[in-house]
């Protein structure tokens, strides 16, 4: 009998087989982790922006002498996707600005200058968060002195779709009752 060296083909077509196989588990798994952070990075961005836009709203608030809510009256009680403040300096409204629309939608939470006389808005918007195609609406509850403020967004990783969404409650200084 004589000695071989080297691999029969059906030993070749096996190992590649193989080596296929724990390559695309490799890669399958690679892809699952660098999806899995993207979605992470994307959360942390629109969780730093709400965060921005509440410390802001709340120094603000603070700071009000009146507080306003255009709609929505029960009981000394208003709700509404926006909000008026009087501030040292004007009236000021707070909201979600939307542009774009389909999949090149994105909405921003700006602070905009307000004529409560015009009820209108004057002046440049001041913006609170990044254009985000992940933040949906803002929610103001104002009772008393008392002030809840929420944000809300979506993402949509590993096929579904998740809510986040950021409450605050600040008591304000310059309000009676």
């Amino acid at each position: 009998m004589r000695r071989r060296d080297g691999f029969t083909l059906i030993e070749l077509i096996v190992a590649m087989a193989l080596l296929v196989v724990i390559l695309a588990a490799t890669f399958g798994a690679m892809s699952a982790f660098y999806r899995m952070g993207a979605a992470q990075q994307q959360e942390m961005l629109l969780q730093q922006n709400f965060r921005f836009a509440i410390d802001t709203m709340s120094t603000d608030a603070r700071q009000a002498t009146e507080i306003s809510s255009p709609t929505m009256v029960h009981q000394g009680m208003s709700m509404d996707e926006g909000v008026l403040m009087q501030l040292p300096d004007g009236w000021y409204q707070y909201g979600v600005v939307e542009s774009g629309s389909g999949s090149s939608r994105v909405a921003e939470l700006v602070k905009q200058p307000w004529d409560t006389t015009l009820n209108k808005a004057i002046g440049d918007p001041q913006k609170l968060t990044e254009p985000l195609p992940l933040l949906l609406k803002s929610y103001f509850i104002y009772s008393g002195t008392k002030l809840y403020m929420m944000l809300v967004g979506r993402m949509q990783y590993m096929g579904k779709v998740h809510v986040i969404s950021l409450v605050s409650l600040v008591y304000t200084r310059n309000l009676g009752g």
